[in-house]
């Protein structure tokens, strides 16, 4: 059996591993180590180990926590995505001994994350999904038996399933892509709707997400939908720069307005410049 440690706010956590173990052919049972409530989006429930939340203890009390819920199960991997030590810091050797170890990593801003790297994991392989900064590519280097460039490959639109929703399409369609951040969807709001004031045009604003809201009339909001399959249908599409939103909508580059947001590791300042 397989373990992915998927620790992390939001949804981009859950997509990213989802979309890996599709892209990799992955058959054998695994279960997903997490503590993100939105979980049933995306995997069942035997294939969950979950976690309270961690927010608040101790890296040894969050190790504790991991190692209790997994003591039942016989691992052969563990995958960790993002966090190569853990978001706190707790994972180490003693923690998951006679287990191959394999690294997810998207870019960091590590310069923030290094301190927490005083127990090393030795990684069998490390699948680099963005080009990392020079010190956590260094770090990948020194600590992994091999390293892969990795480009991950998303489900293509399915358009029709979009079409089949009532939407006033003699408007045009201007869509707004955000999850988890309820300030930071009022902002792409607020920067879509001063962007048609300028060019004194009348668009049906449809806002993809899991943040309710009371909009306007010319707005239509939809949760559960897959982005994706509304990107060909947009004129405009309004979003931050997270790492599976920012790759999913390459094709669409041209009509993508992007706002970074902040955030502990993820560096979205970097991606929206790329």
């Amino acid at each position: 059996m397989i373990a992915f440690y998927v620790l992390g706010g939001g949804l981009g956590h859950l997509t990213r591993v989802k979309t890996f173990i599709q892209n990799k052919g992955i058959t054998s049972p695994f279960k997903i180590i997490t503590s993100n409530p939105k979980w049933r989006l995306f995997f069942s429930e035997k294939e969950l180990i979950y976690i309270p939340a961690y927010k608040n203890i101790s890296p040894q009390a969050l190790r504790d926590m991991i190692y209790d819920a997994c003591a039942s199960y016989s691992f052969e991997s563990l995958y960790i995505d993002t966090f190569p030590c853990g978001i706190l810091g707790e994972l180490d050797i003693t923690t998951i001994k006679h287990k191959k170890c394999f690294y997810l990593a998207r870019r960091m801003q590590w310069q923030k994350y290094e301190a927490l790297t005083t127990k090393v994991l030795p990684f069998e392989i490390s699948y680099c999904f963005e080009p990392l900064s020079k010190d956590h590519q260094s770090f990948i280097l020194s600590n992994s038996k091999g390293h892969q460039a990795f480009q991950l490959s998303y489900p293509k639109p399915q358009p029709q399933r979009a079409k089949a929703f009532a939407l006033p399409l003699h408007h045009p369609l201007w869509l707004i892509v955000h999850s988890t951040h309820q300030e930071e969807l009022e902002v792409l709001i607020h920067q879509a709707k001063d962007i048609a004031a300028i060019q004194k045009c009348s668009p049906h604003f449809l806002v993809l997400s899991d943040v309710r809201l009371t909009l306007a009339s010319n707005f239509t909001l939809l949760t559960g939908e897959n982005p994706i399959d509304w990107y060909p249908l947009a004129e405009k599409i309004f979003s931050a720069a997270g790492f599976n939103t920012w790759y999913q909508l390459s094709p669409w580059r041209e009509k993508h307005y992007c706002i970074p947001f902040k955030r502990n590791y993820d560096d979205q300042f970097w991606r929206s410049v790329q």
